[in-house]
């Protein structure tokens, strides 16, 4: 959208995707838009959608992705390509960069495809139980969750993909090449990157311990991490957990801390392997944002179940 300030964007039931415009006084941000403006995908239930410049238009487009597997642009409010890329509902939607600074969108779909394309085309395609050929006798392998892993070498920085599905495992692609996979005790929901674990922290890991790590949020409530391809226990919130963000640490924290979300009235920080703060809410959040605010400060955007979108400002503790 062509939009100069900070907007929210929302992806409702009904296929229609409302721009939430910021409410700004003295210019501190004091909240959003209620109404938002409405743009029609013509398209089903809103399952995913991102923002990113991915048309090179001088603003964001929004990628909406539904219950029906149509993958949409929208450009400045308007469609600017819309087809169907998959016969089942996508469930989830990553970017990924190449060295030449390329974009493409990589989708997970119910039924087990993977597939990459640009605004314009399909790059590459490929289905997940396809690859898995000892596994082959499961009827049903559902995408659940993809994450860009970025790992740094000699000569350049490569991405690959960690795609997570309904089998309690998650694979390393890179392109559509399975390269590994790792089983989990229980389904991956959602997974991000950052420095979790220290080798002053636990001994009998530190072998295990590496700078591209990813954190791993399930069902069971337990997060892993992935580190030096091993997954390593992290901790347990007991209840299910459906989204994970990383707070970058600032100051004297050597770790970098998780924001968890999930089945229970509140949003939960945990670092070091314990929640050291809980944020209580109206309902289950079912997707949240971190925004950069002034100074050390981050502002985080939560959408509940209950259909409330609440602005939460985290201030370090001195």
């Amino acid at each position: 959208m062509k939009e100069k300030t900070i907007c929210i964007i929302t992806g409702c039931d009904n296929g229609i995707v409302r721009v939430h415009r910021p409410l700004n006084e003295d210019n501190i941000l004091h909240g959003f838009d209620k109404e938002g403006q409405c743009f029609e995908t013509k398209g089903g239930p809103i399952q995913t959608l991102l923002s990113a410049n991915v048309t090179r238009f001088n603003f964001n487009d929004v990628l909406v992705c539904d219950t029906n597997g149509v993958f949409t642009i929208m450009t400045n409010g308007q469609i600017l390509n819309r087809r169907s890329i998959c016969l089942s509902k996508i469930t989830t939607q990553i970017l990924l960069r190449d060295s030449a600074d390329s974009i493409s969108i990589v989708t997970g779909s119910s039924c087990g495809t993977l597939l990459a394309v640009s605004p314009y085309e399909i790059i590459w395609k490929c289905r997940v139980p396809e690859l898995l050929k000892h596994e082959s006798q499961r009827t049903t392998t559902s995408i659940t969750c993809l994450h860009c892993l970025s790992i740094n070498s000699s000569t350049c920085e490569t991405n690959y993909i960690l795609v997570a599905d309904s089998n309690n495992c998650v694979h390393l692609f890179l392109n559509s090449c399975l390269i590994a996979t790792f089983n989990v005790l229980s389904q991956v929901t959602s997974m991000c990157s950052g420095i979790f674990l220290t080798e002053s922290e636990n001994t009998k890991v530190q072998k295990h311990i590496s700078g591209n790590q990813v954190a791993m949020a399930t069902l069971s409530g337990s997060i892993y991490v992935l580190s030096n391809m091993n997954v390593l226990s992290y901790c347990n919130l007991s209840f299910p957990i459906t989204n994970i963000r990383t707070l970058i640490a600032t100051g004297a924290d050597e770790v970098d801390a998780i924001l968890c979300a999930g089945h229970f009235n509140s949003l939960r920080i945990v670092q070091n392997g314990v929640c050291v703060t809980t944020f209580n809410t109206s309902d289950w959040v079912h997707v949240f944002a971190v925004l950069k605010g002034a100074g050390e400060s981050n502002l985080l955007v939560l959408g509940c179940l209950d259909r409330t979108i609440r602005l939460v400002k985290i201030v370090k503790n001195r």
